[in-house]
C-alpha cells in the first residue's frame, strides 16, 4: 500500500521472502524473491518513498503501531472495539500458521 502524500509504503513479506519454507522450499524463487524485494526498496528510495517491510511478527496493534513511521499523523485505536479485536484474532491465526511453516518469530525482516 502506497501513501503518496506521506511518501511512505507499506509491504507485507510472508516467510517465504527471508527463507524458504515448506509452502515454498525453492531456494532459487526464495533468491528472486529476495532480489525484487530489494529493487522495490530501491526503487522506493529513489522516488523519495519510505517502504515500511511487516512481517508476520509485526501483526497486532502494538507490533503496527510500532512500524507507522513518527511523521505520519496517527489516529487513536480503541484496542477493545470489535474491530481490532477481530483483527486480533485474525492477525494471531496467521503468526500461528506462519510460525509452522519455520518462520522464527524473533527473526526481523531481511529488509530493515
Amino acid at each position: 500500500m502506497v501513501l503518496p502524500a506521506q511518501k511512505v509504503a507499506f509491504e507485507f513479506n510472508g516467510p517465504q521472502h527471508s527463507r524458504p519454507t515448506a509452502a515454498n522450499p525453492d531456494v532459487e524463487e526464495q533468491k528472486q524473491q529476495r532480489a525484487r524485494d530489494l529493487m522495490k526498496m530501491g526503487h522506493g528510495r529513489e522516488q523519495g518513498i519510505k517502504v515500511v517491510t511487516l512481517t508476520y511478527a509485526d501483526l497486532s496493534l502494538q507490533g503496527m503501531l510500532a512500524k507507522i513511521p513518527e511523521e505520519m499523523p496517527r489516529r487513536v485505536v480503541d484496542p477493545a472495539s470489535k474491530y481490532t479485536r477481530a483483527l486480533e484474532a485474525l492477525a494471531a491465526g496467521y503468526r500461528k500458521w506462519a510460525a509452522k511453516l519455520g518462520a522464527d518469530e524473533g527473526d526481523p525482516s531481511p529488509l530493515e
